[in-house]
């Protein structure tokens, strides 16, 4: 399958979307990983990593991308795929 999308959290967002559909989507999702972290005592401001482990464990569906989305989101740090430009100057 040939994605068009390059951006990292548009990819993230339509996947946790499509995950979480049924759920009420990203914010269903958004709030499910910050339950999942407080219950599990991490703090993914401190420890993204280790919140990312216990994110993935929790929900297997998920692939890493929509990890460190959820991870970003609950964590209060801006998402860093919107409004840059690609990294691989093939893909500017």
């Amino acid at each position: 399958m040939i994605i068009d999308d390059v951006n990292p959290a548009a990819r993230a967002e339509r996947q946790l979307s499509a995950v979480y559909a049924q759920d009420g989507g990203i914010e269903a999702a958004v709030d499910w990983a910050r339950r999942t972290l407080e219950a599990d005592r991490r703090d993914p401001a401190k420890r993204p990593l280790q919140s990312a482990r216990v994110l993935r464990r929790a929900d297997r569906r998920l692939s890493m991308v929509s990890v460190r989305y959820l991870v970003n989101a609950v964590s209060g740090r801006p998402d860093q795929g919107r409004g840059r430009r690609p990294r691989n100057p093939l893909l500017r």
